[in-house]
């Protein structure tokens, strides 16, 4: 199984209406008073487009920085008509990947990714992945935490929130990804924070 961490989606889904829990979490942090609809600008001035423009990349930064257990999902690719010059076939990246985990072609072939597509000659290919989530509601509340206090970072300088809340806030981020790692751990291995936990936490505060 060949693990993999990078960012696959550019442009998505349209974060509206069913993000608006989510944003008014950041909010929340912020001692904002929440908004009815992020979808709407009427009565919130430029706080329903910040959060419109921030939620999407904070979303898919958290997905992105790590294999969620609690998210993942395992499909057969699609094979395309196409045909690649080095291989015998060609797969699609599913179109809501946020995150490639794994990649299994039959009988252990060896391929090729590039461009959302795997190359390869086995006749059939697994895949897991992190999707792009739909709504709020997809992620499970220790993840909700997580991606609300870095919306709530990337916002406060612009709704000219003090440094002192801002370090606050900071802080709550770091306490929060602790916690959802914990959360998410399934295996007792992984419990043994050695390079990966400490690699993780030291991206997450460079952001």
């Amino acid at each position: 199984m060949d693990v993999m961490a990078f960012f696959l989606l550019e442009e998505g889904m349209e974060y509206g209406t069913a993000w608006t829990t989510i944003a008014n979490q950041a909010l929340q942090l912020l001692g904002r008073p929440p908004v009815s609809d992020i979808a709407s600008d009427k009565g919130y001035g430029t706080v329903a487009p910040i959060l419109r423009n921030q939620i999407p990349i904070s979303v898919r930064f958290i997905l992105g920085m790590r294999n969620w257990r609690c998210l993942q999902k395992k499909v057969s690719l699609a094979r395309l008509a196409e045909r690649p010059v080095d291989y015998a076939y060609r797969y699609a990246i599913p179109s809501d990947a946020v995150r490639l985990v794994s990649v299994m072609p039959e009988d252990g072939y060896s391929y090729e990714r590039l461009d959302g597509y795997i190359d390869t000659n086995a006749e059939s290919v697994i895949a897991t992945y992190i999707p792009e989530p739909s709504s709020t509601s997809a992620l499970p509340s220790y993840l909700q935490n997580v991606v609300a206090c870095h919306i709530a970072i990337y916002i406060a300088p612009l709704l000219n929130a003090d440094q002192t809340l801002q370090a606050s806030v900071a802080s709550m981020y770091t306490a929060s990804l602790q916690s959802a790692w914990l959360n998410d751990i399934s295996d007792v291995n992984d419990k043994i924070f050695m390079g990966g936990f400490a690699d993780d936490l030291a991206r997450a505060r460079e952001v």
